[in-house]
């Protein structure tokens, strides 16, 4: 009989109302690690995800039994109770790469006027959108090196921290990608994208990437997920709760 990853589907209880459940994503064999994708509940309502990683050292060589599953589920709940709510220091290197975002979306949206407006621009209108190309790359260059330095400085003083960013990066493109196959667009450049994209996060996450330059053309943003998985708004920047 052949091996099937559990799922918990009825929710886990957590701290003031909250709850977990979780679906299985993927599996390390070389490191020996799970990956699963946890939703966090706030009575019915989904108000969180996150991808948790779980070592199998536990198992031996039933992995069938119950016991497995309930260390497992232990060990889930276990990463859901700690990293629910995104941190002071996730929510600071994800500002960093938001402004790396808003402002490489100025530059895209500037080359695409120069492709088709720049000959019909008055002069004024003209300057005023190298003056906005200027700031933008301005900006992007600034942010990039903070965040470079961020993520050096946080590999050093909190790894933890680190890794949970890289893996809601990895949770929230694998979500974006299970959208796009739920509309029959699986082999669609936007999913080859978020997929190359995911893979480099979890670069990210062993130290040889300090962070994933993203596709703004091809992966869009739903805001929603986005500031459940980062606590912060995309476009303000701003913390939520």
């Amino acid at each position: 009989m052949s091996f099937e990853w559990p799922e918990f589907e009825t929710p886990q209880a957590l701290d003031g109302g909250r709850s977990w459940t979780a679906r299985f994503d993927s599996y390390d064999q070389y490191r020996e690690e799970c990956y699963y994708r946890v939703t966090i509940h706030d009575g019915e309502r989904a108000v969180g995800e996150l991808m948790a990683r779980v070592g199998t050292e536990f198992t031996g060589d039933d992995w069938s039994s119950s016991v497995f599953v309930a260390e497992l589920r232990t060990r889930i709940g276990r990463v859901a109770a700690t990293r629910s709510r995104p941190t002071i220091r996730m929510r600071e290197l994800e500002q960093l790469l938001a402004q790396i975002r808003n402002a490489g979306m100025v530059a895209l949206n500037i080359d695409l006027w120069e492709h088709g407006g720049r000959g019909s621009a008055s002069p004024e209108h003209a300057a005023a959108m190298d003056a906005e190309l200027a700031e933008a790359t301005r900006q992007h260059q600034a942010a990039t090196a903070a965040l470079e330095e961020l993520v050096a400085r946080t590999r050093v003083e909190a790894p933890a921290e680190l890794e949970a960013w890289a893996l809601a990066h990895h949770a929230y493109l694998s979500m974006f990608i299970d959208d796009r196959a739920n509309r029959g667009e699986s082999e669609g450049i936007a999913v080859g994208v978020a997929t190359r994209e995911r893979e480099q996060w979890l670069e990210v996450r062993g130290g040889t990437r300090a962070f994933v330059d993203e596709n703004l053309a091809y992966v869009r943003m739903d805001a929603a997920r986005y500031r459940s998985c980062f606590g912060i708004d995309p476009h303000t920047l701003e913390r939520v709760d």
